[in-house]
């Protein structure tokens, strides 16, 4: 829900003007006595930037004020060319509207329905309601007074739309073919359409946004891409919304998404096992970072079928000489490492723990293998590429001022796509 900042300070005067919020989180306010800016970030505080009325540093041509290198456009009775109603719709799929009859706030969801009722305005002479370019911000104002709204999930109450909902069969039904089928966008695909279907096209094309993405190996894009473009505005927009919507589980962080559902960071794999039944009914999570990586988690980790879940797995702050090499071997050594087609090594598991990853004959879904910079000497070099299970390797990042230039080429020419 759309809750106010607490707001410090005073805008005094007849409001004239306001600006949609600026990335860094300030929004002008044009008065007959000053101008004035309102910041926000945990709340809102006000700072009068000018002792007399603005109106000379608006652009007539484009009805905006340039402050400290940035353009803001002005909203109001006296700026007609820019109208606040262009900023009504949020990147979610809602929209905001001032009933005419009394001024009453609304935000409506997708279908038109009444979702909340924010705030009331004196619509008398102008007001505005107006979603800022991010959709991290809700501002309302009217001749006497600014408001910044934020949207505020409460944790674990508001489901994400691909939480298995037993009120939602069809929903429930998609979810389940994505499940059982991890390797296909075919599924992932019809869910979109799904959700396009029910009101939630911002959620529908970040899934389709992330499936081309995950369908190329890091080498073969570039973050100037449109895709990753589209993937970054869609995260800004609307990352905190959707992960604030998740469930909170012990021990477990929700810390982004892959291939347009969440992502999960542990605190150690027992943690991961444990909790999979609460993970895996919100969403078909396949990333997991893991931390706290010791003998008895690996090796309840390796002979669950949780392993068969996840595509991706990051291994965190792990110190070889603290860790050893054991728990590394035991859970690429199991027949359920054949299920991750992406794994990220840190510096910390040394060469003998990168030695013990790589030689498991296990490792044949890998595509893309990431080593710490610095971890990778001669002697794992050549693990590495001799290993019978990586015969599906397709490249990785092996950056290292421990290889030689030999060894150097030597990976280059077996693995061509491969930062060396």
């Amino acid at each position: 829900m759309w809750v106010p900042f607490d707001t410090f300070g005073e805008i005094r005067g007849r409001v004239l003007g306001v600006s949609l919020p600026y990335p860094n989180g300030q929004v002008l306010v044009w008065t007959d006595q000053g101008l004035f800016s309102l910041w926000y970030f945990r709340s809102a505080f006000i700072n009068k930037l000018l002792p007399t009325a603005a109106g000379g540093h608006i652009n007539p041509a484009t009805g905006s004020i340039t402050w400290n290198g940035a353009e803001y456009p002005m909203f109001g009775p006296h700026t007609p060319q820019n109208d606040s109603r262009t900023q009504a719709r949020h990147p979610g799929g809602e929209r905001v509207t001032i009933d005419p009859a009394d001024g009453v706030v609304h935000v409506l969801d997708a279908a038109g329905a009444v979702q909340q009722i924010v705030d009331a305005v004196d619509a008398g002479e102008w007001a505005m309601a107006a979603f800022s370019v991010d959709g991290k911000a809700l501002v309302v104002a009217d001749t006497t007074s600014v408001r910044v709204f934020r949207y505020e999930a409460t944790t674990g109450s508001e489901r994400p739309r691909w939480a298995a909902l037993a009120n939602e069969s069809d929903q429930n039904q998609l979810l389940q073919a994505i499940l059982a089928n991890p390797d296909e966008d075919t599924s992932r695909l019809i869910y979109a359409d799904w959700l396009d279907e029910h009101d939630d096209p911002a959620r529908a094309e970040f899934i389709r946004v992330q499936c081309r993405i995950a369908a190329q190996l890091p080498h073969e894009t570039s973050p100037t891409d449109p895709d990753h473009q589209r993937e970054l505005q869609l995260v800004s927009q609307m990352s905190e919304r959707w992960l604030a919507e998740l469930p909170t589980v012990r021990g477990v962080r929700w810390i982004g998404f892959w291939r347009g559902f969440p992502s999960v960071s542990v605190i150690s794999p027992t943690t991961l096992v444990r909790a999979a039944p609460k993970i895996w009914s919100t969403a078909p999570v396949e990333w997991a970072t893991i931390t706290g990586l010791n003998q008895n988690g690996a090796r309840l980790l390796a002979d669950s079928e949780v392993f068969d879940r996840l595509r991706v797995i990051e291994i965190d702050r792990y110190a070889i000489q603290r860790d050893g090499e054991k728990p590394l071997r035991t859970l690429f050594h199991s027949p359920r490492a054949a299920a991750p087609k992406r794994l990220y090594l840190p510096q910390g598991v040394g060469e003998p723990g990168l030695i013990a990853v790589v030689s498991s004959p296990y490792l044949t879904g890998l595509e893309w293998l990431t080593i710490g910079a610095g971890t990778l000497t001669n002697t794992a070099a050549e693990v590495l590429m001799t290993a019978p299970g990586l015969q599906n390797l397709r490249g990785g990042s092996f950056v290292s001022h421990r290889l030689s230039d030999t060894f150097r080429k030597r990976l280059k020419d077996r693995f061509p796509n491969a930062i060396v």
